[in-house]
C-alpha cells in the first residue's frame, strides 16, 4: 500500500528566504517567490541568500555594530545627564573632586581627596541590562575604558590597595590619571586594566563577567606594554596586581608565573639597588624612565618593597623557593612616608637599608624618624621573616653556626617590635580604619607589620627552643602577644585584617598546641585547659579570617594545623 504524499516539502536548513527567516515562519523555498510571500503580497521582496554562512557572518557583524552604537549612545546620554546620584545594581557609586594641593597625611602620600571623591557618576555602559545579555565587545576591543565604567572600580581599588602591598604617591597618580591617553606621561592602559580588575574583585557586588573582561584586557595590554617597552614601570605594577588576582582566584600556577617573572624583571632593571635619591644614578636600567624628582624615586622604592613582600610570602604559601634568595643582596633604601619625599626629609636622612638589620648595634644606630613609618615597618618585618625561614632551613641542614646568627636576629627583631610599639603609642593607641581619611590602610598595615614580626620571632625561637628553656618560654610569650594583638584587631574592626596575618596566626597556633600537649603529658590539666581556651580564641580568629579570605583556606599553613588533631574536623570542612 502506497503512503500518502507529504503535506509539505522538507527543506534543507538555511534555504528559506530572508523574509520568512526574519519573520520565523515556514517557507517552501519556491522560486522566483515562495508561497508565503506570494500570499502576503511581498513576492517582489522575496530573495534568497547566496551563501548561508556568509549571511550568518554578515548578521553577526551587524549585531556587533549595533552593540557598539548602543554603547556610544549610552555614553552620550551619560555625558549630557545631570549629576544626579543613580543607584547601580552592578557597580558602586563613587564621588569625585579635583585633588587638593595640601598634604595632611604623612602615611598615605597625600590626604587630598582624589578625583573620584565628590563628583557623582551616572550609569555606566556596564550598568545596563545589555551588558548581562551580550559581551561588551566594544569595551574589550577599544584601548581605553570609558570613565563611567572605570572610575567606580578605581575608587574601590584605592580603598583596598593596602591589601595588595603596593603603594604609590596618590597626588602623583591622580595628576597622571587626568592626562589624555596620548600624553607620554599618562598611565599605561595595562596598569589601569589591572586596577579595574582588582577593583571589580573587591566590588561589593562582584560581577564575574566584569572580572573576565578586565582580565582579558589586562593580558592583552601587558603584552603590548612589554613588546613595545612602553612605560615598563607601569608594567611591573600591573603584572604584580595580575599575579595577586590569580592568587585570589586560586589560579596558583598563573599567579606564581606572574609574580616570579615580574620580580625577576624588577631585579634585572635594578629596583633592588636603589641606595640613594640621586636622579643621575645609572643603577636603574635606562629602559625604565629615570625619575624626574624624589617623589618618583620614592614610588620606585615602595614598588620594590611591595614586590619583595609579595615574593617571600607567596613563596611560603606556594611552598616554593623565593625569587630573591638572599635578602642581604638588596641595597634599596627603606621606604619613607610619602610626605617625606615631598618635603625633602627623605633625601637628608642617613642611608638605611637591609644592612641595618645585620646586627643589633646597626639596628639601633639608625634613629632617623623618617624611617619610623608603617611602610618601613612592613618591609623590615618581611626581611626578618625571610631571614628566620632561611636560618631555620640552614639549621636543619647543619650549615654553619646558626645559633649565634639566630640570637642576633632575635635581638634585631625584638628591637624592631619595640620600635613599632613606641610608634603605635604615639600615633594610634586604638585601631581604626579611618586614621586620616576613609580606608587609608594605615592601622591595618601597622597590625600586619607587628604580627609578621611576631611570626619571625616565633620561627627564630623554634631554632633553639629545644635546647634553651628560656627561648621556649619567650616563644610562648610571643605567641600569646600575637594572639592578643589579633583579638584586639578583631574587636576593633575585622576590616583591618590583612591576608598575611595567616602566617603569624598559624605559627602561634602551633606554639600553643605544643604547649597544651606538653602540659597534658605532665598531667597539669588546669594549665592545659587555660591554653586550650587560648587556642579556641585563636581558632575564632582563623574562622573570621577564612570568611574574609576564602582563597587561602586550602593552602598551607592552615591545612598544616590538622596534624595537632584539635580542630581537624573544622579545618577539613574548610578544605572541602
Amino acid at each position: 500500500m502506497e503512503e500518502p504524499p507529504p503535506s509539505h516539502t522538507a527543506l534543507v536548513r538555511g534555504s528559506a528566504c530572508l523574509i520568512c527567516r526574519r519573520k520565523k515562519r515556514r517557507c517552501d523555498a519556491g522560486r522566483p517567490a515562495c508561497g508565503p510571500c506570494v500570499r502576503t503580497g511581498t513576492a517582489s521582496q522575496c530573495v534568497y541568500p547566496s551563501d548561508p554562512e556568509e549571511e550568518r557572518e554578515k548578521w553577526m557583524r551587524d549585531r556587533i555594530e549595533k552593540l557598539q552604537d548602543d554603547i556610544k549612545a549610552l555614553e552620550r546620554n551619560q555625558s549630557c545627564a545631570s549629576p544626579v546620584r543613580v543607584a547601580s545594581p552592578l557597580l558602586p557609586m563613587a564621588t569625585a573632586s579635583p585633588p587638593s594641593c595640601s598634604n595632611r597625611s604623612s602615611r598615605s602620600g597625600s590626604s587630598a581627596h582624589h578625583p573620584l571623591r565628590r563628583r557623582t557618576i551616572g550609569p555606566s555602559p556596564l550598568d545596563v541590562p545589555v551588558s548581562l545579555r551580550d559581551p561588551p565587545v566594544a569595551l574589550l576591543k577599544q584601548r581605553d575604558v570609558p570613565p563611567g565604567a572605570r572610575d567606580p572600580l578605581i575608587e574601590t581599588f584605592m580603598k583596598m590597595r593596602w591589601q595588595c602591598n603596593l603603594e604609590w604617591n596618590l597626588s602623583k597618580f591622580w595628576t597622571t590619571y587626568r592626562l589624555p591617553p596620548s600624553h607620554p606621561d599618562s598611565i599605561h592602559p595595562a596598569l589601569l586594566d589591572a586596577i579595574c580588575l582588582i577593583g571589580s574583585l573587591y566590588n561589593p557586588t562582584p560581577i564575574p563577567r566584569c572580572e573576565d573582561l578586565f582580565y582579558a584586557r589586562l593580558q592583552r595590554s601587558l603584552v603590548e606594554c612589554l613588546s613595545n617597552a612602553d612605560r615598563l614601570y607601569d608594567f611591573i605594577r600591573a603584572s604584580l596586581l595580575a599575579g595577586l588576582y590569580c592568587c585570589v582566584k586560586k589560579r596558583w600556577h598563573a599567579s606564581r608565573n606572574h609574580l616570579g617573572g615580574t620580580i625577576q624583571f624588577a631585579v634585572a632593571y635594578g629596583l633592588n639597588n636603589i641606595d640613594s635619591y640621586d636622579m643621575r644614578s645609572s643603577i636603574i636600567s635606562p629602559l625604565l624612565r629615570h625619575s624626574r624628582d624624589v617623589v618618583e624615586m620614592g614610588d620606585l622604592v615602595h614598588t620594590w618593597w611591595g614586590a619583595f613582600l609579595i615574593d617571600c610570602t607567596s613563596a611560603l604559601l606556594y611552598q616554593s623557593p623565593c625569587v630573591i634568595s638572599q635578602s642581604k643582596a638588596v641595597k634599596t633604601l627603606w621606604p619613607c612616608a610619602f610626605e617625606s619625599y615631598i618635603n625633602g626629609q627623605a633625601t637628608r636622612a642617613e642611608y638605611s637599608g637591609v644592612s641595618s638589620l645585620d646586627s643589633l648595634d646597626a639596628s639601633q644606630k639608625i634613629t632617623a624618624s623618617v624611617y619610623n613609618n608603617v611602610y618601613a615597618f612592613r618591609a623590615k618585618s618581611a626581611v626578618m621573616f625571610h631571614r628566620a625561614i632561611a636560618l631555620g632551613s640552614s639549621h636543619q641542614d647543619k650549615q654553619g653556626d646558626q645559633v649565634h646568627d639566630t640570637r642576633v636576629a632575635i635581638g634585631v627583631a625584638s628591637h624592631l617590635y619595640e620600635t613599632m610599639v613606641t610608634y603605635r603609642e604615639k600615633v594610634c593607641p586604638t585601631f581604626s580604619r579611618r586614621r586620616n581619611y576613609d580606608d587609608d590602610g594605615h592601622d591595618g598595615t601597622l597590625i600586619c607589620a607587628m604580627s609578621i614580626t611576631h611570626g619571625a620571632l616565633i620561627r627564630l625561637f623554634d631554632i633553639i627552643a629545644d635546647t634553651d628553656a628560656d627561648a621556649y618560654q619567650q616563644r610562648l610569650a610571643t605567641a600569646r602577644t600575637c594572639l592578643a594583638l589579633g583579638f584586639e584587631t578583631y574587636r576593633a574592626d575585622p576590616f583591618l585584617f590583612h591576608h598575611l596575618l595567616i602566617l603569624p596566626w598559624c605559627a602561634s597556633y602551633e606554639v600553643l598546641a605544643l604547649e597544651m600537649d606538653r602540659l597534658n603529658k605532665q598531667d597539669n590539666n588546669e594549665a592545659a585547659v587555660a591554653v586550650r581556651l587560648e587556642i579556641e580564641i585563636l581558632m575564632e580568629l582563623l574562622k573570621c579570617f577564612v570568611g574574609r579570605f576564602d582563597n587561602l583556606k586550602k593552602k598551607w599553613p592552615i591545612q598544616n594545623l590538622r596534624r595537632f588533631g584539635i580542630h581537624a574536623k573544622e579545618i577539613l570542612e574548610w578544605m572541602e
